[in-house]
């Protein structure tokens, strides 16, 4: 730029050329660096970068490279100068480079924290822990923000540009280029909440769903013994009642009910309605019919919770057989979830507790529910409450055998009387949780 001329590269381009200025390597003198894709197919992207480059008036030196290794570069490339504007073009390809970032390192969730007066704090949720990921100047989060609102949402809310103080919920659905070339042809779901915060704050959470060939598509897969894989199957070929799965916030408890429903669509091969209703969809379903919560952008929070519960009796009136509610949120979504279960349906649904046994706490205490309903036949089928836990890597664990030096008397007589049956891991490290 200091040379009178801009080098300006679009989305496409930047697939296959990473353009930079820097030094020669055998003399003091300065030069414009292109890496670039070798592949015949990038050949007119490079061309224009290397035309835009000559403008600069500075040697061009021309570097052979792959795709793989160029956005690399680019998502590496930290933005911290804060006259260095970004482009609507350059936001959209740094939260694309984001986003790849977060996939690569399997993490569930993308943070963005921001406050007057600090950089944006960009965090990954990967294994239960948020993790840090990179800092954004404060001066241009709001663009980047906007870019995510106004180009990636799917909603009727683009009424403007991003406000801060307005809560949004709703779900991204487009192609991502970049992505895709990062991580590959995995599908990936994505969910946007944004909710203000003090001193002028605001945080916005991107929910990563894998949402398509997934290898996480059977109980077993999720974890799950065969005893209860069993127990489970058995309840699931049920005509009628209520199967509630309960655990925290981000355990996993969407996405085995869709396992469980899947399962139960290829047992009945087609012959059974199965019918979902979601605020918001968060997976694809196969065999099932899943109806989204429909609202308006001028609805408040009672309005959508009318909107939920006229979307729960909709489902109703559409000859089901096979129901799931996405979520009971008060006492009238509790009441027609006992409801379902006690018409002929067979009913599954989450609720937030931590425990089997709060969840009849909360459906009587909080939601009133009679406990003689709960005591009803057949009312309640199933709880299940379910964590997400940590396992050993299968590459690096070893024998619990190489560690047995390592532990107290006690703790190998817990072992032994515990696990007898079973084979132990254990990473290197003595003190690490064991693994069976």
């Amino acid at each position: 730029r200091d040379r009178g001329g801009t080098l300006e590269l679009n989305s496409v381009d930047k697939i296959a050329v990473f353009v930079y200025q820097g030094k020669n390597i055998d003399d003091d003198g300065e030069s414009i660096i292109v890496i670039f894709d070798e592949s015949p197919s990038y050949n007119k992207s490079v061309n224009n970068a290397v035309l835009q480059a000559s403008s600069l008036n500075l040697p061009i030196v021309k570097i052979p490279s792959n795709c793989e290794f160029i956005l690399d570069l680019y998502s590496r490339h930290e933005v911290t100068a804060a006259d260095n504007k970004l482009s609507e073009g350059e936001y959209d390809y740094y939260i694309q480079s984001l986003l790849a970032d977060a996939i690569e390192l399997k993490a569930s969730d993308l943070h963005f924290l921001a406050e007057d007066g600090r950089q944006t704090q960009i965090k990954f949720r990967i294994n239960g822990d948020l993790v840090s990921h990179k800092l954004f100047p404060e001066d241009q989060t709001d663009e980047m923000l906007n870019t995510i609102f106004v180009s990636y949402l799917e909603t009727d809310e683009k009424d403007g540009q991003f406000q801060r103080n307005k809560i949004i919920d709703s779900k991204i659905n487009r192609k991502l280029d970049l992505v895709t070339k990062r991580v590959g042809s995995k599908k990936y779901a994505l969910r946007f909440n944004s909710c203000n915060l003090s001193n002028n704050g605001c945080s916005v959470v991107l929910r990563l769903l894998e949402s398509g060939g997934s290898t996480l598509n059977s109980l077993a897969a999720l974890g799950y013994s065969k005893p209860v894989r069993d127990a489970l199957n058995v309840i699931l070929k049920s005509s009628d009642g209520g199967i509630y799965m309960v655990g925290p916030t981000g355990s996993g408890k969407s996405l085995t009910l869709k396992v469980m429903l899947e399962s139960t669509g290829v047992f009945y091969e087609g012959k059974k309605n199965i019918r979902t209703v979601e605020d918001p969809v968060e997976y694809n379903i196969n065999y099932a019919y899943q109806q989204p919560v429909m609202h308006k952008s001028t609805d408040n929070q009672k309005q959508r919770q009318e909107n939920y519960l006229n979307a729960i009796r909709s489902l109703m009136r559409q000859d089901p057989d096979i129901i799931m509610i996405g979520e009971i949120r008060d006492p009238e979504s509790a009441q027609m979830s006992l409801t379902a279960s006690m018409t002929g349906h067979l009913m599954l649904t989450t609720t937030h507790v931590t425990s089997s046994s709060l969840l009849f706490a909360r459906l009587i205490n909080e939601y009133k529910v009679p406990v003689s309903s709960l005591s009803m036949k057949n009312m309640v089928k199933a709880v299940i409450s379910q964590r997400l836990a940590r396992v050993l890597c299968q590459e690096c664990c070893v024998d619990i055998n190489n560690h047995i030096k390592h532990m107290t008397a006690n703790q190998r007589l817990t072992i032994n009387d515990m696990y007898k049956d079973c084979l132990l891991y254990t990473s290197d490290a003595a003190d690490d949780l064991l693994c069976v």
